[in-house]
């Protein structure tokens, strides 16, 4: 498998922002320890062109099992905050980490120093920021690791997401950063404006724009919400290949990507 991963631009119109104001959000979901040049040099380089107004952070930068890669990961984010302000909510990979007394410690200490970097970690809460002017609000939903069991399912029902995160603020621009896609009819339910997903991997095999073959939870096949953009009338969800794997590195038809939204005030109130 070859070092590269794709630019996947995605185009937002939302009355929530007035018309004429224009803002581009760098989304990475999935890196998984992975490096693009030599401390990720060519990752920070790819940021730096691009000139996001935000970086999103979808979860699992980093392998459970490696330790080793919590020193890469804090580098890095320590070279994305210089270029935007940094949102980061956690995958299952990093509630791993900070769950296990093995790996606890050193998760612990990634986590302080990231922060002190100005890394806006988001666990079961929100941040309000002000861009050009603009208001917006940005969630990290951290799901409890039993919502990340493989062969089991266990329903997301409004009112956890509301204990866990409160409710959208209706005057404002709502981005929800949530590893799983499996609970995007609750996501979308809640309210976001904006979804932003990982976790799947584009499927492993991917079919086209929304279809892959398997989630980590290995059933079904054929998930929802397994890759690429949904949309209800004022909402939309991304879902992103990722850009890393674990274990078994397996892409077909399935490039890795990184998320890019452009986002526009003014249009109509349907997710386009």
């Amino acid at each position: 498998m070859t070092d590269t991963y794709r630019i996947k631009e995605y185009e937002i119109w939302t009355q929530k922002i007035p018309a004429g104001n224009h803002f581009t959000m760098a989304v990475i979901a999935d890196l998984h320890s992975k490096e693009y040049g030599p401390g990720n040099e060519d990752l920070i380089s790819c940021l730096k062109d691009l000139s996001p107004d935000m970086i999103l952070l979808a979860g699992d930068l980093m392998v459970r099992t490696r330790p080793e890669a919590l020193k890469n990961a804090a580098f890095l984010l320590r070279k994305m905050v210089r270029i935007a302000p940094v949102f980061y909510a956690y995958g299952n990979h990093e509630s791993r980490m900070k769950a296990s007394l093995r790996y606890q410690d050193s998760f612990l200490h990634y986590e302080e120093y990231v922060k002190r970097q100005g890394v806006q970690i988001l666990s079961n809460s929100h941040r309000e920021i002000c861009l050009k002017g603009i208001p917006f609000a940005v969630y990290g939903l951290d799901l409890p690791l039993r919502y990340y069991m493989r062969c089991r399912s266990y329903a997301l029902t409004q009112p956890a997401l509301h204990k866990a995160l409160g409710r959208p603020a209706n005057d404002v621009y709502s981005i929800l950063l949530a590893h799983n896609p499996a609970y995007g009819n609750e996501y979308f339910d809640w309210k976001a404006d904006l979804i932003l997903c990982g976790h799947y991997h584009g499927g492993v095999l991917r079919f086209d724009e929304n279809h892959g073959l398997i989630s980590p939870r290995f059933w079904p096949p054929f998930p929802p919400y397994c890759c690429g953009r949904f949309s209800r009338p004022g909402q939309n969800m991304l879902v992103s290949a990722g850009m890393g794997e674990h274990t078994v590195p397996v892409r077909i038809h399935n490039p890795r990507e990184m998320l890019v939204v452009r986002l526009h005030g003014g249009g109509s109130l349907i997710g386009t």
